[in-house]
């Protein structure tokens, strides 16, 4: 029998990332009793003040039914009245939605069938063009052949882009060029039609992040930023929020086509001419999510889910807001070969960004990293993964289930 359970009480899943902690301070502050869990031992948000009980729970991508029922679970045990997703964990969590609904929460999240294709990454770009939107030239390639006929037909290009259907953080992205010689596109050793990847038309221009939270194709809160400093090609260390019109029309027109409803987040390329191009799409949780503090009430964006929708001021951080990871931009700009000018810039940006673990009247997630990576070190020695490869790897969507 379905019963209907406080909505002041969530349950934050993915835990492990920052932005499980962020959402778990802003959700806190907000007066409502918040729960984590995550699939690691050790997490930063299970050391934080804002969490009043932290659970571990089995990895999804290695156990997805016994993942949703301890989920469903806690949701029983602690009268959660609403799950809010942050990493791919997500997927599974929509798999098996109607289990936390029988056990009393809302999963924040869409429709499975919608979550997949906007996780794909040709997928995305196929439902973006199908709405009448502007996006880089990109074909499916399942086999080295099918690279090799592909590449022939865009020599006139100087650069071209390689990755997977389904990747995170750039992992194992390639730019290069379509002609034979050296800097040029190699078929990945692990290209199959199980295993497909994309190859895109390389868009010169200046990137550009969105972070939205959308209901029934409205949306609610945005942020539209800029990642200038990153791990490799992937992940953003350092995030500064943007007045950008232009971005938040193209999102308003996107969700509202596709009657989205959850977390959504873009990655842009913003063309010489301002043309804004498509590159991929992230159903849920991402970094713009730092940008937000307690006083700008985005909790209400995903506590008032349920209400019939009305008219409302947008949700959006305050103009010039920036926030990084702290040890991660300090390690960044150790390991890159930066200009004196750069170096000044980067400094510069590492003194205006609030670091989105520390809190003075919440501590304890700084040192909570060391456990908590000590626990990510475990997972890729266990798997033989490099550690950035570790952080997702049981709980990643892959296309398969298991």
């Amino acid at each position: 029998m379905t019963t209907e359970a406080e909505p002041a009480a969530v349950l934050i899943t993915g835990a492990r990332a920052p932005a499980a902690l962020e959402w778990a301070r802003l959700l806190h502050a907000a007066d409502c009793r918040v729960y984590v869990c995550d699939s690691l031992p050790a997490y930063v948000s299970r050391y934080s003040r804002a969490a009043a009980g932290a659970f571990t729970v089995p990895a999804p991508r290695f156990g997805a039914e016994a993942f949703a029922d301890a989920v469903a679970e806690a949701v029983a045990k602690h009268r959660v009245g609403l799950v809010v997703p942050t990493c791919e964990e997500i997927f599974y969590l929509a798999r098996y939605r109607e289990r936390l609904e029988e056990a009393g929460a809302a999963l924040f999240a869409d429709r499975l069938p919608a979550l997949l294709r906007l996780h794909h990454k040709l997928d995305f770009i196929r439902t973006a063009a199908s709405h009448g939107f502007h996006v880089p030239d990109s074909r499916l390639i399942g086999t080295p052949a099918d690279l090799k006929e592909a590449l022939s037909a865009w020599t006139d290009r100087e650069r071209v882009v390689l990755k997977p259907v389904y990747s995170r953080f750039a992992s194992q992205v390639q730019i290069g060029s379509p002609r034979p010689g050296r800097g040029h596109i190699q078929a990945p050793a692990n290209l199959s039609p199980g295993n497909p990847w994309v190859l895109q038309q390389y868009i010169e221009g200046a990137p550009i992040c969105t972070y939205s939270i959308v209901r029934h194709g409205r949306v609610v809160a945005h942020a539209a930023y800029e990642a200038r400093y990153r791990v490799g090609l992937g992940a953003a260390v350092q995030f500064a929020a943007l007045d950008h019109p232009g971005a938040l029309i193209w999102v308003r027109r996107f969700a509202e086509a596709e009657r989205l409803t959850g977390q959504i987040a873009f990655d842009f390329i913003e063309a010489p001419d301002g043309a804004l191009l498509p590159i991929e799409c992230n159903p849920r949780a991402t970094s713009g999510i730092h940008l937000f503090a307690p006083e700008d009430r985005i909790a209400e964006a995903v506590l008032r889910h349920r209400e019939p929708e009305r008219e409302q001021a947008l949700i959006a951080p305050a103009g010039g807001r920036q926030a990084m990871i702290g040890f991660a931009m300090a390690a960044c700009l150790l390991r890159r070969r930066l200009t004196w000018t750069e170096r000044k810039e980067a400094l510069q940006a590492l003194c205006r960004s609030r670091d989105v673990l520390f809190r003075a009247r919440d501590p304890w997630p700084v040192l909570g990293q060391v456990p908590a990576m000590f626990a990510l070190l475990c997972l890729g020695r266990e798997h033989g993964v490099p550690l950035m490869e570790a952080s997702t790897i049981d709980l990643e969507w892959n296309g398969d289930m298991t």
